[in-house]
């Protein structure tokens, strides 16, 4: 079954220019240019190299399509109808993280990573325990400890 690139090629666009405008205007506002953006300086350190990030992996999935399409291939995606599943692991992850807004870190994360988990094909009880301790308490680890930023806590209320 093939299938037109286009629209996978206009998406793709799309969010390359999206994070091409937002990554101009972090720079663009007052002090936007000033200070080493790698030495964290500045408090938009982050939200700047994660846009950096973005441009990157868009522009990779850009070039990715503009290939694919010379090559007259047809994306896996066009093969195996998957989309209910996308869907639901979007509107899961959605429900996370509006959910880790009232009610912590950890009854979320608790509850929501290994739906995800398994829903995106992870089977292996091994595979999934360390997918969901590397991605769960080891990046609230990660984040609130050794790089000093600040995310939810563990536990509305104050608990944890």
């Amino acid at each position: 079954m093939t299938r037109s690139r286009a629209p996978q090629l206009a998406v793709s666009f799309g969010f390359t220019l999206l994070g091409l405008v937002f990554l101009v205007a972090a720079f663009a506002g007052k002090g936007g240019g000033q200070g080493n953006l790698a030495a964290g300086d500045t408090p938009d350190a982050l939200p700047r190299i994660l846009l950096f990030a973005w441009v990157g992996l868009c522009v990779a999935d850009l070039l990715r399509q503009v290939l694919a399409m010379r090559a007259d291939d047809a994306p896996p995606e066009a093969d195996e109808p998957g989309t209910p599943v996308v869907l639901m692991v979007m509107a899961l992850s959605l429900v996370l993280a509006i959910s880790i807004v009232f009610a912590g870190y950890l009854l979320p994360i608790l509850i929501c990573l290994p739906l995800i988990l398994f829903m995106t094909g992870t089977r292996s009880p091994l595979a999934l325990a360390l997918a969901f301790l590397v991605l769960g308490p080891g990046l609230w680890f990660l984040f609130h400890h050794l790089l000093q930023i600040r995310l939810p806590v563990l536990l509305s209320g104050g608990v944890l």
